[in-house]
């Protein structure tokens, strides 16, 4: 892929941001989901590509010789935040800013903008999601997490220096935080084993097929509580995913097992947060093998306007997570 070169983006409304443009594309219909607008994987797979440019062509010196083996980088951590959906055949444009850096680590903003939203022209481009993303470059050999480059170290204090503003973290708002369930109260969501076709070329499970792994933890949960069938089943709802944070912890390879428990977090009104827990079984030791926190919603399709949370859903927690719930929390 070739990637435009550094420049300033200024949006109207808000704060000039000193970024690079990382990709410029237009959604097609094949990345629509069954709510008829862009899936979370895709919207992932472009802060992958965005993330992938800030490693490999900003930050990353070119090798001494043709012989001499690129960096490696893995993602820890990515938290996105889901504003305004994307549809079919928008222009779309994705930008990535550095935030800040540890010794070992760095975090960077990725932003993906729509420019061409309900035909008001590509001068007015709106923010559709951004993620907070952090990653390490990795020693290939040993696996573990090394010391950035100097050479990267210097160009992101460089970058970070140009910044007018530094960037602050949105709240997240919260809700009534439920209490924990026992262990054997978690729901086992997902299960299987990792095949050959499951890893990518650094030799483990990829960002996007982790995403798929905790997309059956989705399934598997949302069916648990009952929304998958006495909701999403009607083709006049759907679920509307409006946050997620995910944590890789360690990697999943070729043969590992692994096990999703999944749980309630807490409920607002028309608001609800679920957390899968990735268990990867090697050798018969399990071990942590990653998170994932989705904050979701209920849409009515017809107006695509998020609705209150059935009234069920306190009963059906209380009954699978054995834990005391009060109608009052969705009123």
């Amino acid at each position: 892929m070739a990637f435009p070169k550094e420049r300033d983006l200024i949006v109207r409304g808000q704060d000039t941001i000193q970024g690079w443009l990382c990709l410029e594309t237009r959604t097609e219909e094949s990345w629509l989901d069954h709510n008829n607008h862009v899936n979370f994987r895709k919207y992932l797979g472009m802060v992958g590509l965005a993330t992938d440019y800030l490693c490999e062509s900003v930050l990353t010196p070119g090798p001494e010789s043709e012989t001499e083996e690129p960096p490696t980088f893995f993602t820890l951590e990515a938290r996105t935040r889901y504003i305004k959906e994307l549809l079919v055949d928008q222009d779309v444009r994705v930008y990535v800013t550095p935030i800040d850096r540890t010794e070992k680590t760095l975090r960077a903003l990725v932003r993906i903008y729509r420019v061409d939203s309900k035909g008001r022209g590509k001068d007015k481009p709106e923010l559709s999601a951004e993620s907070e993303w952090t990653g390490a470059f990795i020693d290939p050999v040993s696996r573990k997490v090394t010391p950035l480059p100097e050479a990267a170290r210097e160009i992101f204090e460089e970058k970070l220096a140009k910044l007018e503003t530094p960037y602050e973290a949105p709240s997240y708002p919260r809700g009534y935080d439920l209490p924990e369930p026992p262990a054997e109260k978690l729901v086992v969501s997902a299960g299987g084993k990792v095949i050959p076709a499951d890893v990518d070329r650094m030799g483990h499970v990829g960002v996007e097929r982790y995403t798929q792994l905790f997309l059956m933890g989705n399934i598997g949960y949302l069916t648990a509580i009952g929304l998958r069938d006495r909701v999403f089943a009607k083709p006049e709802f759907g679920k509307f995913l409006l946050a997620s944070q995910i944590r890789y912890l360690e990697e999943l390879r070729a043969g590992d097992e692994y096990t999703v428990l999944s749980r309630m977090l807490w409920v607002r009104r028309k608001t609800a947060a679920y957390h899968h827990r990735m268990y990867r079984i090697r050798d018969g030791v399990e071990t942590l093998a990653g998170t994932c926190t989705n904050t979701m919603g209920v849409a009515d399709l017809r107006i695509r306007k998020i609705i209150p949370l059935p009234d069920f859903l306190l009963e059906n927690l209380s009954e699978i997570h054995g834990v005391e719930l009060t109608r009052e929390m969705l009123s």
